[in-house]
């Protein structure tokens, strides 16, 4: 059994070279007003092998760290902790699991900035706002360390979409795959990521899965050369190389794969393809986004926002309808109105989508 005590106070500490702050942090378990963060650092050698997630909370009713994996076990299947009368047996993040490694143990750390750490024991403590709290697998057992996490990447969550939020297929088949195109950039608020449902026989390359999109929507083209790739996905257009190819079930499970030529698909398995820094993101609707050119081009002002009953939206068209999803991509309201009432919802981040005379406009809101 793995086992860390928390009696080690050894004042190691170490600076990451790339700097990693709250703002790249997405995904979020909790309700409050304070936030903390987590990251645990697998040291599996792997590309993804430290993930960060954020810890809200209120000060009145603090939590722990064992609160905190409590919670994050509870909103995402794919996270898994164990832990013994005060020890941390076992964090397990899909493909990533402490059981599967050399037997060694786990050192956990605090930080202010989440860059300079210092070795910290904080399984029973309360959270502390804006505090950061690591966890890195090695005491030099099994595995070299200790050492204190590396830059982290966001971790995603896998409820924030799947195959049942896609309306409209392409292709035939009893297979189904999605490929997910993330231009890395940002229109009104909303990430530039676009999804399409594939259906397919048994396997599909990811050439033959652009293909087919390609061969449904005169908007979308795609060229080939080495992995230089020349894309047009209606008023995104690009020519570079493809800055990481991915390979996954859901968002949070992405896996970098060497060479789009070399990619395979078979049925529940995803494609995506990432044109900037980030993996690919929560996609709006790809099928959507290229039968209606005018998707995203109507100028929407909304306030205030963040909000707890009320939002406003100004924009100059008659509204025809208005609809609220939730990041798992379920719409949770409609109305007809220019003034909403979002006061039954859970507190949290939406997607508010327009339609109006002239087109379609999307926007992030939060509610308090």
């Amino acid at each position: 059994m793995r086992k860390i005590t928390f009696i080690f106070f050894f004042l190691f500490s170490a600076i990451s070279f790339a700097q990693f702050s709250a703002d790249d942090v997405k995904f979020f378990v909790g309700t409050g007003e304070q936030t903390a963060y987590l990251v645990i650092d697998f040291k599996d050698g792997t590309d993804d092998r430290s993930y960060a997630w954020g810890i809200r909370f209120d000060e009145n009713n603090p939590l722990t760290g064992l609160d905190a994996l409590e919670l994050l076990a509870t909103e995402e299947p794919n996270f898994i902790y164990e832990q013994t009368g005060g020890f941390l047996d076992r964090l397990a993040f899909n493909a990533h699991d402490s059981y599967e490694m050399e037997y060694d143990f786990w050192s956990l750390w605090t930080s202010l900035d989440g860059n300079t750490w210092d070795m910290n024991g904080w399984m029973s403590s309360d959270l502390v706002d804006g505090t950061w709290y690591g966890a890195s697998y090695g005491f030099g057992m099994g595995v070299p360390g200790p050492d204190a996490p590396i830059t982290p990447i966001p971790a995603y969550s896998s409820q924030w979409f799947s195959n049942q939020d896609i309306d409209t297929w392409i292709g035939s088949g009893t297979a189904e795959s999605l490929v997910i195109i993330d231009f890395g950039t940002t229109t009104n608020a909303i990430e530039d990521s676009y999804v399409f449902g594939i259906k397919h026989n048994g396997s599909i390359t990811a050439e033959e899965a652009l293909d087919l999109i390609s061969a449904s929507f005169e908007s979308f083209s795609y060229e080939l050369q080495g992995e230089m790739m020349d894309i047009t996905l209606s008023n995104h257009i690009v020519n570079q190389t493809i800055a990481s190819i991915y390979k996954g079930t859901d968002l949070s499970n992405w896996v970098t794969q060497t060479s789009i030529h070399s990619t395979t698909l078979t049925d529940g398995e995803w494609l995506g393809l990432s044109f900037g820094d980030r993996r690919p993101y929560i996609p709006q609707d790809g099928h959507a986004f290229l039968g209606h050119p005018d998707f995203n081009k109507i100028q929407l002002n909304i306030y205030p926002n963040p909000a707890t009953n009320f939002i406003t939206i100004e924009v100059e068209e008659d509204i025809q309808v208005v609809k609220i999803y939730a990041l798992s991509g379920a719409q949770v309201m409609q109305t007809h109105s220019n003034e909403v009432n979002i006061s039954n919802l859970s507190k949290g981040m939406y997607f508010l989508e327009v339609t109006t005379t002239n087109g379609r406009g999307m926007k992030k809101i939060i509610k308090k």
